[in-house]
């Protein structure tokens, strides 16, 4: 039970925390259209991660779990390395760049979405006595704001992510 609510805790920080507020430091380096279709394909791994977990399994071993994070958590890094190399990251300005960067970047939300549904189910059916959808709440939104404030100094603050200008020249 606790592993889970550990596993909730990370996937939020990076789900709710760090990727919505590097998503313009990802995307603008690869074009306006990379952000704009980005901002439109994003929203739809929720959705997504609930009609897999609908036609595929919706409980997961522990194992599988952990995998799965790893794996999410690999793409989420990469990401990260995209947004604080902005705005010159590798292969801006071109499609191919825009391709990788937009994939990662949804297979990343898909999979924390996913991971997101598989916890909150076996949860609700294994640890119903111990008010365990209630500590996955709390934990989900404690994740949420570890996330949030530490990125928040280090974008408005210490300026670590540098924002990309249209019809600039960078590199």
């Amino acid at each position: 039970y606790y592993y889970l609510l550990v596993i909730a805790y990370i996937v939020n920080l990076l789900l709710f925390g760090i990727l919505p507020s590097i998503g313009t430091y990802v995307m603008l380096p690869y074009s306006q259209s990379a952000y704009y279709i980005a901002s439109l394909v994003l929203p739809i791994s929720s959705l997504l991660s609930v009609i897999i977990a609908l036609v595929g399994k919706s409980r997961l071993q522990l194992s599988t779990i952990i995998s799965l994070s790893f794996i999410a958590t690999c793409l989420t890094v990469y990401v990260i390395v995209l947004a604080a190399l902005s705005p010159c990251p590798p292969l801006h300005d071109t499609i191919g760049g825009a391709v990788i960067a937009i994939v990662c970047y949804f297979t990343a939300e898909l999979v924390y979405s996913y991971i997101r549904l598989v916890i909150a189910n076996r949860v609700r059916q294994e640890y119903e006595r111990e008010h365990g959808l209630f500590w996955l709440g709390a934990i989900s939104q404690m994740g949420a704001l570890s996330g949030s404030i530490p990125m928040y100094f280090l974008i408005n603050n210490m300026h670590v992510f540098k924002s990309r200008q249209v019809c600039r020249s960078y590199c």
